[in-house]
This record gives C-alpha cells, sequence and structure tokens, in this order.
C-alpha cells in the first residue's frame, strides 16, 4: 500500500501523470482480494479452551465482537467513498481553493469547477454501516501533508474525509461545531473550544466550518445517524435549516457528503427534488438465507467456548435466521449470548432452544422488512478476485470445512483441544425410514448407467 493502514497524518507521496497535487497524493484504490485482507477480522481461538475457566470463557465471548466477515457490499461502500473523495479533488486545485475562500469572504456565489459526488447509505440498523465506513476510511491517511510538487513548493494539509453525527437536535450550530471539531482532531489540535457558544452566531460557526473545509482541502464529509431528521422532524416540525446548510457547504466547498442511517430517512429525502439528486445511493436490506448467509454463520460458528461443539446444522440456522431476522448484528449477540446461558445452566452446547432462550432475554425483535433496496447477500466481489478466506489471524490456524464426525480431538497451532465435537452428521436423522424399494422403482433405476436404455426396454419410456 502506498500509506500504511490507520495512518493519521503522513507526507504525500505523489503518483505521476497528473498535474494535480491532491489527485496525485490519493492512495491508490484497492483490489478486491486486498481489501479483504485489510478489513477482515477473524480472532485467533485460545489454546486450551477446554482447560479456560468460566471467567475466562465469558471474556472470551465478548472479545468476538471483533468478529468481522467482509461481504461484498461493503466493497461497493468502499468504492462510493473513494469515488465522491476523487471528484471533490478533480474539481478542485490550489489555486481554485484559495479563489473559493476569498469568494466566501466576499459573499460571492462559489459553486463553479465541477460537482461533488454526493449520496446517501440506508441500511436496517445493525447491518453493518457504520462499522464499514470506519473500516473502509482506515484504508486511506486522513490528513496528507505537502511540501513540494513537480518541484514546486505547495506548503498546505489535505484532510480526506470528516465522519461526524447529525446532532439530535437537528441543529445547524451543533453540526457546524461538530465539522470544527473533527477538524482539530484530525489536525492533532485536540477537542474544539469555541469558548462560550451562546455568545456566537450560528452563521459565524458556519462560514468557519467553510471556510476551514476549504483550507485544508477536504474531501468528503460522512454524517451519520442522518435519522435524527426523522425524530426531530416529528417533534418540531422544521429539519429544513439543517438541510439548507449542507446543501450550502457542498456548493460553497465543493466537498461530497455522505449521509448515513436506516431506511426511515427514505420519505424525507425523497420529498423534494433538490434532495432527492443529492442522496442516491444504497439501500441495504438483511440478509436472505441464501449461500452468503450460511457462510457468514459458518465462520462466526467457529468461536464456541462451551464444553462441545456442536456442527452449525440446518435446523440452527434457519432457527437463528428467524430470531435475527437476517441481521448480522443481531446473529452475533444471539450467538454470544446461547453460548453464556450454556455456560451458566452447564449445558455441553448451544442449540436452537438456547438461541431462543438467548433471542428471549435480549428482548430482540427484528423490524419487518419493507421498502425497497439489495438485500447484503446479493452482492458480490468482482469475479476476477479472490472470496475471502475464512482465517484468523494466526496464520497456522486455519478454519477447517471438512471434518470427520465425533472427532475428540481439536488441534489449534502446535496445541491440542480436548473439547467434544458434535457434527450435524452424527445426529439422529427425522423423517420416515429407508425401506426396500423394488428393482424396477424408478429412484431405483436412476442408480444405474443404463437408466435409459432399461426404461425403454421395459416400456417406461415414451418417445416422440
Amino acid at each position: 500500500m502506498k500509506y500504511p493502514k490507520d495512518a493519521q497524518y503522513v507526507e504525500a507521496e505523489y503518483t505521476p501523470g497528473t498535474y494535480n497535487p491532491f489527485v496525485a497524493a490519493l492512495p491508490p484504490l484497492c483490489e478486491a482480494d486486498e481489501f479483504i485482507k485489510q478489513i477482515a477480522h477473524f480472532p485467533p481461538l485460545p489454546e486450551h479452551i477446554s482447560r479456560m475457566s468460566y471467567q475466562e470463557r465469558y471474556i472470551a465471548i465478548q472479545q468476538t465482537q471483533s468478529f468481522f466477515y467482509p461481504l461484498g457490499y461493503m466493497y461497493k461502500i468502499y468504492l462510493t467513498l473513494y469515488s465522491a473523495m476523487l471528484a471533490t479533488y478533480q474539481s478542485m486545485n490550489y489555486i481554485d481553493s484559495v479563489k473559493r475562500i476569498n469568494a466566501l469572504y466576499q459573499s460571492r456565489y462559489t459553486a463553479d469547477g465541477g460537482l461533488p459526488v454526493n449520496n446517501a447509505i440506508l441500511g436496517f440498523p445493525g447491518i453493518g454501516k457504520t462499522s464499514t465506513i470506519q473500516r473502509c476510511l482506515s484504508l486511506f491517511p486522513q490528513v496528507i501533508e505537502h511540501s513540494k510538487f513537480n518541484n514546486q513548493a505547495i506548503m498546505c494539509k489535505q484532510i480526506l474525509y470528516l465522519r461526524v453525527e447529525c446532532p439530535s437536535d437537528c441543529s445547524v450550530k451543533t453540526i457546524a461545531i461538530n465539522i470544527l471539531s473533527a477538524i482539530n482532531l484530525a489536525l492533532g489540535y485536540g477537542p474544539y473550544n469555541p469558548g462560550n457558544v451562546s455568545r456566537i452566531s450560528t452563521s459565524a460557526f458556519c462560514q468557519n466550518a467553510k471556510s476551514l473545509c476549504l483550507t485544508y482541502h477536504v474531501g468528503f464529509i460522512a454524517i451519520d445517524e442522518i435519522q435524527n431528521i426523522i425524530t426531530y422532524a416529528a417533534n418540531k416540525k422544521q429539519t429544513r435549516t439543517l438541510i439548507k446548510f449542507l446543501v450550502e457547504l457542498t456548493n460553497d466547498t465543493n466537498t461530497s457528503i455522505c449521509f448515513i442511517g436506516t431506511p426511515a430517512t427514505e420519505e424525507f429525502l425523497s420529498r423534494e427534488e433538490h434532495l432527492c439528486r443529492r442522496t442516491r445511493g444504497l439501500r441495504l436490506l438483511p440478509f436472505k438465507y441464501n449461500a452468503a448467509y450460511l457462510s457468514f454463520t459458518n465462520a462466526l460458528w467457529q468461536y464456541q467456548y462451551t464444553d462441545s461443539v456442536v456442527d452449525c446444522s440446518a435446523q440452527m440456522s434457519k432457527e437463528l435466521y428467524r430470531l435475527s431476522g437476517g441481521i448480522p448484528a443481531y446473529m452475533e449477540i444471539i450467538f454470544r449470548e446461547a453460548q453464556i446461558i450454556a455456560l451458566d445452566s452447564q449445558i455441553p452446547h448451544i442449540s436452537s432452544a438456547l438461541l431462543r432462550d438467548a433471542a428471549e432475554n435480549l428482548a430482540i425483535h427484528p423490524p419487518e422488512v419493507h421498502g425497497q433496496g439489495k438485500s447484503i447477500s446479493d452482492f458480490d466481489f468482482p469475479i476476477s478476485q479472490k472470496k475471502p478466506k475464512l482465517m484468523t489471524d494466526s496464520d497456522d490456524h486455519v478454519i477447517k470445512k471438512e471434518i470427520p464426525p465425533f472427532v475428540t480431538t481439536v488441534t489449534q497451532g502446535n496445541q491440542t483441544d480436548t473439547r467434544h465435537q458434535i457434527h450435524s452428521n452424527a445426529i439422529p436423522q427425522k423423517g420416515r425410514k429407508k425401506v426396500q424399494r423394488s428393482p424396477y422403482d424408478i429412484i431405483e433405476l436412476s442408480k444405474n448407467d443404463d437408466f435409459i436404455p432399461t426404461l425403454r426396454r421395459i416400456g417406461l419410456l415414451e418417445e416422440v
């Protein structure tokens, strides 16, 4: 990678082929396989789980919250954020930003040049929007310092992104202060302290926010929890001032904005045409019960800290889907709580009944899926790239897919865990018992290599 992951502040490294220093300093776009490697996190399983105490297992179960399984929609979000950032800098150079600052203080309209890319990413709570965006942003340095470009001095700082939350009261002054605070923190100046806020006008804060976005060449702003607009609108019947400020901000500074929230925001954003066209983007729905869901569940199922390890049978995977509504956060919470109940009750392994008890204890009631959008199961990585590899952070521990039934030992690294393995193919199967079929039964005949000639010989094949 051009810059190290999670870098906060770096010196500019320019990619040749462009005369725009802000574009030349951008990190290159990650290929899908590299993206998967960078954002995935499979916590390493501890050695000798069977010897761990109750307290150690309880803590280990809670630490599995860092589990992060890459899905195709996450790469789509990464491309969306990168495109927004690139669009900002392609329409801006160093001289343009100086002109815009001067025009801003002279109260002139400044929306010349190219247009920023504004969009909205809406999805059900618990799907993973915020955590995905945080991991995508970790692939970019937040601040790039420029000193010389093409043998010419260029002393400035470039903030690639800011992430702020929509204030619960939808106050223009609060969102402006949040943006100013985010800029201060990005530059390493500590929390923003404006002094006596009540004595400073809202317009002064707004003007200052716009000016600093231009001064530090902010690429794009992610505004999370945008659904707060709906709650405030229901109580106060007024949200136009906040939206007007955000529209002015993107017009005056050419900074791209990405709104992140729940599907409840859709109706509000679609109400007016000027908002509708600025807030198109991904509309994410929960998992469907398909291969993507089962792959996620199988990866999650590796992190069992009970006395026995049980396969995720079809019955349990369907029960978990029903209880969670296909929402990843609910799936993980129910899975962890079921293990804690098993430990508390001295039950050797989790089961469908414990999954139901866990959902009841946590009072989880998944929302009804409605509205338009695309399931997170339906996204895929580019075909030419590798699929996610189910591997923990420790290279010597690979999650195995094929294990013979009733294996009593599990090898982890160079150690051996003596927990008992219970596999779904060893569990008694339900349904009617097998009976002896006639040799002329169609099912029995289909097992033979000469199936078609046999049907023709005994008169069961009608040919036209």
